[in-house]
């Protein structure tokens, strides 16, 4: 016997082309502060190397003072100039680069509201009757201001969470490959728990799109049906609306993030400065005595560098692009 399963393989294809879209859509909406963006990443890449400068400062310090003999001030100075200019370069570029994308923010968030006003008053009264005052204030306000960590944030977070872990393993490579390796052990743990959490993300922002535009909904009708209330009075019942999706809101948001909580929190602990200052000084302990001296003065700054360097930042960022890739055709 066949089985008919044409609507399946159907449903897939309308999948990816609805993604495309959404893709294509947040992609034109961005593009009017696109040229900014790419400046405050480029910025931020010299800010996130200059992040690595510190520890090989601190590493070239370590050197010095275990040095057998006396001190070299002349050195130790060195490194510690070279330490506070490191710093100095990432604040100054970070803090740039920020500025840049939060007025982007700023311009890309006026224009979209522009628009949609704009684009509202030329808008039949039927359209209206049509679509609740909840959902334009959805898309007005809700929707335009969910693009805020976009902009303003995850261009340079994720420039960042690049450049510092690839900078830093770069030079963890250069002086010893086997310490390298050891920093990214606990890294596969959270990328394969981060995996295993966002299966489900897209339905779940469906439904949360949905009680948000329920309470929205909820508010307008009971501003709109004030009069009423205070006329006729209805004691415990004016808000029994909102109430009642306000509390579907909170149990399906708890329902989908209480779960993921304890193995949010694990994952996050794989790749904590602690844990895998860990593993790199378990790697160490392994090491020959002969050469323990040599191992102690650097597994210092390999094990802080890297885990500062190695820590996830995907989460905000893929949460950021997922919302706003879902909402952008509604904004625009």
């Amino acid at each position: 016997m066949e089985h008919d399963d044409g609507p399946e393989r159907d449903s897939e294809p309308d999948a990816k082309a609805a993604a495309r879209a959404a893709r294509a859509a947040l992609a034109a909406m961005l593009a009017p502060v696109r040229a900014r963006t790419r400046l405050a990443m480029t910025l931020q890449i010299v800010g996130a190397a200059a992040t690595v400068v510190p520890y090989i400062a601190i590493a070239e310090l370590a050197k010095v003072l275990l040095a057998p003999g006396p001190t070299d001030e002349d050195a130790v100075r060195g490194a510690v100039l070279i330490a506070v200019l490191g710093l100095s370069v990432r604040a100054l570029f970070g803090g740039v680069a920020l500025a840049l994308t939060h007025f982007a923010d700023v311009a890309l968030q006026a224009s979209l509201r522009r628009r949609i006003v704009e684009r509202l008053g030329r808008a039949p009264l039927g359209w209206f009757t049509a679509n609740s005052s909840a959902t334009v204030r959805k898309a007005a306000q809700n929707d335009v201001h969910d693009l805020h960590h976009l902009v303003a944030h995850s261009a340079v977070e994720t420039t960042a969470a690049v450049t510092v872990p690839v900078v830093g393993l770069g030079f963890l490579f250069w002086l010893d490959w086997r310490l390298a390796l050891l920093a990214l052990a606990t890294l596969p743990l959270y990328a394969g728990a981060y995996a295993y959490m966002m299966k489900d993300f897209g339905p779940q922002m469906g439904r949360l799109n949905a009680g948000t535009a329920a309470i929205n909904k909820a508010i307008v009708e009971f501003v709109t049906g004030i009069g009423v209330v205070k006329t006729f009075g209805r004691a415990g019942e004016a808000h029994a609306g909102y109430r009642e999706a306000a509390t579907r809101f909170g149990e399906l948001y708890s329902g989908w993030v209480r779960p993921m909580l304890k193995l949010e929190a694990y994952s996050s602990m794989a790749v904590s400065p602690p844990v895998v200052l860990l593993v790199n000084l378990a790697g160490g302990i392994c090491r020959s005595r002969s050469v323990r001296r040599r191992w102690r003065s650097r597994v210092r700054w390999r094990s802080t560098g890297c885990a500062s360097g190695t820590r996830a930042a995907g989460a905000p960022v893929k949460w950021s692009w997922t919302v706003s890739r879902s909402r952008s055709p509604r904004v625009r």
